[in-house]
């Protein structure tokens, strides 16, 4: 082969295995010196493939391809998810109503440009929902309802748009006050995890931040 084939070569994989690395957030892996210099197109194929289904172990058959693409503590890659809990002021019958109606979400979450129920509240009652995209872009994000016990649980799930989270509100009755715990996850997989995984991770954070405006809107009502 001819050596200015052989540098293009060599710099097409280095461009391959800091892409992964920066991708997979990896702030410690680094492409071992010897493969750099030898590393073959399709060896750089089989690593890109394999840091997309989180293997953590590959090894080519040439044993030029040996690489590990997360550290210890990132064996098991954990999905999208949030969680938390917040005391209103108010009794559990009006805080109850006002997190089982999706329709009020707007007025704490600021994701939502627009949402709008069909048919009675209860399991099975779907949503048509607008949430905001990248640039401003409303992306259709719609759900539906997988969980309805007065004062008690609600649960949904999403049924369109690129990510379909599941959601969870408890509520635990503290005489005039009212705990509320929120959590959200989502499943993602191959390209979702490894482009989105991040984005959707902070979204689902600010969601849950949002509990702050829900209890300054209740505790304001009469």
């Amino acid at each position: 082969m001819r050596p200015d084939r052989r540098r293009k070569r060599r710099r097409s994989a280095a461009r391959v295995h800091n892409w992964v690395a920066n991708r997979v957030g990896n702030r410690s892996y680094k492409p071992l010196a010897s493969v750099l210099g030898r590393l073959s197109i399709p060896c750089s194929a089989r690593l890109l493939v394999a840091s997309l289904r989180r293997r953590t172990d590959f090894r080519g058959d040439d044993n030029r391809c040996a690489f590990d693409v997360t550290r210890p503590s990132e064996r098991t890659f954990l999905v999208p998810s949030a969680s938390r809990s917040i005391m209103i002021q108010r009794p559990i019958t009006q805080v109850f109503a006002f997190f089982a109606d999706a329709e009020n979400d707007p007025q704490w979450r600021s994701g939502v440009k627009e949402i709008k129920r069909q048919g009675e509240l209860g399991v099975g009652t779907r949503y048509h929902q607008l949430v905001n995209g990248p640039a401003g872009r409303a992306i259709t994000a719609d759900i539906e309802v997988t969980a309805y016990e007065p004062d008690s649980h609600v649960a949904f799930h999403g049924t369109a748009g690129p990510v379909r989270p599941n959601g969870d509100y408890t509520f635990r009755d503290n005489g005039n006050s009212t705990e509320v715990t929120f959590t959200l996850d989502a499943q993602l997989s191959g390209f979702k995890k490894l482009f989105m995984g991040n984005a959707v991770q902070k979204s689902m954070d600010a969601e849950v931040a949002g509990l702050d405006q829900a209890k300054s809107l209740l505790e304001a009502r009469n």
